[in-house]
């Protein structure tokens, strides 16, 4: 198998009727559900919004979703904090994802990379893996809409990422693009509205 195959699938997964939700952890983070949930909006009509609790509440919400669109506070061990409840471990949260054949989680609020690396570990796992480093204010919302723009109109998590944050040696700074690390353990599926 090629490494383009790898990295874009060699066989492609279509989901039509793509289904989303758009989830906080506390209500500190509703400015950003608010935008956030606006922009899927305009390219899936199946999007639901949710603010939750604590963490574990979240666990039990992922049944029936393609994306899942997250927006939490990290602990520098790994965990997801919480408003209410226990921190949970984030491979939790990967752990149910893959359970309930969720297809894409973007961590959406901006969080150190400590707690990225300690916490979320996807390697060898079937999951599309966003996480946030730094949303950069208002640079957010249009790359969030350029990405689904991409994304609604078939291309794959992969090809609309280099089509938006081009990752060629050399290539000017990403200044308009939030600061986002991306893993494609599931790069050949679509998402259609």
């Amino acid at each position: 198998m090629g490494l383009l195959s790898r990295l874009f699938g060699s066989k492609t997964n279509e989901i039509a009727a793509t289904k989303v939700l758009v989830c906080a952890v506390g209500r500190e983070f509703a400015p950003q559900l608010e935008t956030d949930a606006a922009t899927y909006s305009r390219h899936y009509p199946n999007c639901v919004t949710m603010v939750c609790d604590s963490a574990s509440e979240v666990l039990s919400k992922l049944s029936g979703f393609d994306i899942v669109h997250l927006l939490c506070r990290v602990t520098e061990a790994g965990e997801l904090d919480s408003a209410m409840g226990a921190a949970i471990p984030a491979v939790s949260l990967l752990e149910t994802c893959v359970n309930e054949n969720v297809k894409l989680l973007v961590v959406a609020s901006g969080n150190n990379p400590e707690g990225y690396i300690a916490g979320f570990k996807a390697k060898g796992m079937p999951l599309n893996l966003v996480m946030t480093l730094d949303r950069r204010g208002e640079k957010y919302q249009p790359w969030l809409d350029a990405l689904l723009t991409k994304l609604s109109s078939g291309k794959t998590l992969p090809a609309a990422w280099v089509a938006i944050v081009p990752q060629v040696h050399g290539h000017a700074p990403h200044d308009n693009a939030p600061g986002c690390i991306f893993f494609a353990g599931r790069g050949s599926v679509i998402f259609r509205p």
